[in-house]
């Protein structure tokens, strides 16, 4: 299976957004999530629509800020998260993934989408 790409979503001042979100192929596998747009707004959201609970798990960025991966975070059974991120420690500056962050769920039941704010 190969990771699952994802690009960001626009919201813009003063009006609503149906937000869509998207499957991982194989969980193992995860999401590189588009991180072109400023880190200060730059959203990252995660739904669990499983009837268990499930982690996310975010990938060292591979730059010279990119040390350590984030500890799984923990998404209730028919939950949400939402993360923001410090680009210079988890964002990809090179390789396949460049110019994304990459997420690894625990279970393919884990949606997710990024969304941009004005």
């Amino acid at each position: 299976m190969a990771i699952k790409k994802i690009d960001f979503q626009k919201v813009n001042l003063n009006e609503g957004k149906l937000v869509e979100l998207a499957a991982a192929t194989a969980a193992a596998d995860g999401f590189a999530i588009d991180f072109s747009a400023q880190d200060e707004r730059t959203l990252f959201l995660f739904q669990n629509s499983g009837t268990a609970a499930a982690t996310v798990k975010v990938k060292q960025g591979n730059g010279i800020q990119g040390v350590a991966d984030l500890d799984a975070f923990s998404i209730a059974a028919g939950g949400i998260a939402a993360f923001r991120l410090d680009s210079g420690a988890f964002k990809q500056v090179s390789g396949a993934n460049k110019g994304t962050a990459v997420f690894i769920p625990s279970s393919t039941d884990v949606k997710a989408a990024v969304i941009v704010l004005p």
